[in-house]
């Protein structure tokens, strides 16, 4: 009969503002991330200050990024762009005065993975950490979202997680060539 191996999470805690978080981190089998304050982690956040060139333009963070790009309005869309932190954008990002792209349900999927290519591609540090985690479950680990996270039970759909690993993968095949 074979023995199965239980996976253990090194937890930390760390202070942010006035607020204790905490950060499931890396085994052996998989990254969980979510806090863009964890050093370890955080630079699998949308959030992280990398930025990016996409269309001419420049993006604080792939945050920005996909947020901005949601909206028919190119003023909005440029306000989102310029948008003083990543969750500035993202709020701006959640009005739905504004009119987003009438196909958006169909193409945010790819407008993040288009983010996170453009993230790693133009990042050079931030593509060797990702290629770093080759064969690891990448796991966005929040209560805050089932659909780009895990739902925090591990029974949401994990969606960035595995835009991050499909990216990293591309890379990885890139790199062979």
């Amino acid at each position: 009969m074979e023995e199965q191996s239980e996976i253990k999470f090194v937890e930390s805690k760390t202070k942010v503002g006035a607020e204790e978080t905490k950060d499931l981190k890396i085994n052996s089998e998989t990254v969980n991330f979510y806090d863009d304050n964890c050093q370890e982690t955080g630079w699998l956040t949308n959030y992280w200050p990398s930025p990016i060139q996409a269309n001419d333009k420049y993006y604080p963070t792939s945050e920005h990024y996909f947020q901005s790009v949601k909206f028919t309005d190119p003023e909005y869309s440029e306000k989102i762009r310029l948008a003083s932190t990543p969750d500035e954008a993202k709020i701006f990002g959640q009005n739905r005065t504004q009119p987003i792209q009438a196909d958006w349900g169909n193409r945010r999927i790819e407008v993040m993975k288009d983010a996170l290519r453009y993230k790693f591609h133009q990042n050079l540090e931030l593509q060797e950490k990702l290629l770093s985690l080759s064969g690891k479950n990448i796991v966005e680990h929040t209560e805050d979202d089932s659909f780009w996270g895990d739902g925090g039970d591990s029974t949401g759909q994990n969606m960035l997680g595995k835009l991050l690993m499909e990216v990293r993968d591309e890379l990885s095949q890139l790199k062979k060539l």
